[in-house]
């Protein structure tokens, strides 16, 4: 595989074009070293989730499958040391701005704001060097008739992963409460509904990736979802015309939908049926999630980019763990076999399925928390 030069991201700076829009190890970087750690020893079967077939999958399996990949993305892990250094892990003087983020619609009101520096924080658009502190930023923006955005550094990450809380990623999913990590991506964001025909007023903030519907009370619902549905995929299109390398295609509606599809539907999750599902072998997923971390210590061991993989020991392992789960009566007859007739060759696809699900895009991450939340997944 070809190495391709890596884009620093978490920066302030948009991906240059034609370069890696994503984080890639070198071995002579000690950051990059720390952000590919193995999530724990690939040799202990009971680290990682159990082999189950896909219609068996609950809730709980999501949730965790989610979590395991979470932790593992180089780009999660920059985001949490950055948040670290910059101490920057509560909401300093945000504290008292619902929603965390100013605005030249929602100006701060605090004594002394002038003054809070800029470092870290995400600004829209970009300050220049001369612009510090909040108060020169305000003011530039004033003076070259521009709207701006300032956004927590914190929020903005809760935002981005979609979660409650920034979980260091050494905790493996049974150490953290994932019922409560996780945010759904379709939420309610108007003020609850008190009973009194008065108007209210919403503030939130919108990511590039959130579109705002609204929805009447008095009328029908499916009626509204048909076209609810019609403006999603619009939007959905000019999101993706517009994000040039963009894996944002999982849903069959913008131009692939010829493609072979995956078949397997969680239980009755009939809200994922026809959809383009990213994620394969799920059943499997301990697999390539091992192979990931087998690599990251090699990676450790031997400073190499790409080093090689015992594909044999692989086998062998992988088999003898499946005999265990087999004769615990945890593994159907049907995986057994798949793991047991497994030929070494796989391991190049195990390989490949880490590194796409962790390391080059985040919708496999982001179907499974939007499986895990979804109603019709058995609980």
């Amino acid at each position: 595989m070809p190495v391709r030069k890596t884009v620093a991201m978490g920066k302030d700076s948009a991906p240059v074009k034609g370069l890696a829009s994503y984080l890639q190890y070198n071995p002579d970087d000690a950051e990059s070293r720390e952000l590919f750690v193995p999530g724990a020893n690939w040799e202990d079967a009971s680290a990682y989730p159990p082999i189950k077939a896909a219609g068996d999958l609950k809730r709980a399996d999501y949730l965790r499958l989610a979590w395991e990949l979470l932790r593992r993305m180089p780009r999660y892990r920059r985001q949490l040391s950055k948040l670290k250094q910059l101490d920057f892990r509560k909401a300093t003087f945000f504290l008292g701005a619902p929603g965390s983020f100013f605005s030249d619609k929602k100006l701060p009101t605090f004594n002394g704001w002038g003054e809070v520096p800029l470092r870290g924080h995400q600004c829209t658009p970009r300050p220049t060097s001369r612009e510090a502190t909040l108060g020169k930023y305000v003011a530039a923006r004033q003076k070259d008739e521009r709207p701006w955005l300032l956004v927590h550094r914190r929020r903005w990450c809760l935002d981005y992963w979609g979660v409650n809380r920034m979980e260091v990623h050494q905790r493996a999913s049974a150490d953290v409460d994932l019922e409560t990590l996780f945010t759904p991506p379709a939420q309610r964001v108007d003020p609850p509904w008190t009973g009194k025909p008065a108007p209210r007023l919403a503030s939130t903030l919108l990511n590039p990736v959130d579109v705002l519907m609204r929805l009447r009370l008095d009328t029908p619902f499916d009626s509204q979802m048909q076209l609810f549905r019609r403006e999603f995929e619009e939007a959905q299109k000019t999101f993706a015309a517009a994000e040039e390398g963009n894996f944002f295609d999982s849903w069959g509606v913008l131009g692939r939908s010829g493609e072979a599809t995956d078949k397997f539907v969680s239980g009755k999750a009939t809200a994922a049926a026809g959809a383009r599902v990213l994620l394969k072998q799920i059943e499997l997923s301990s697999l390539w999630l091992r192979t990931w971390d087998y690599e990251q210590a090699l990676r450790q061991e031997t400073d190499s980019l790409r080093p090689r993989l015992d594909r044999l020991k692989m086998k062998r392992q992988f088999k003898r763990d499946a005999e265990i789960q087999r004769i615990g009566g945890v593994l159907s007859v049907e995986l057994y076999d798949q793991v047991k007739n497994t030929e070494p060759a796989m391991a190049a696809n195990w390989r490949n399925r880490g590194i796409k699900y962790i390391e080059q895009t985040e919708e496999a991450y982001r179907q499974l928390v939007a499986l895990a939340l979804s109603p019709f997944t058995p609980a």
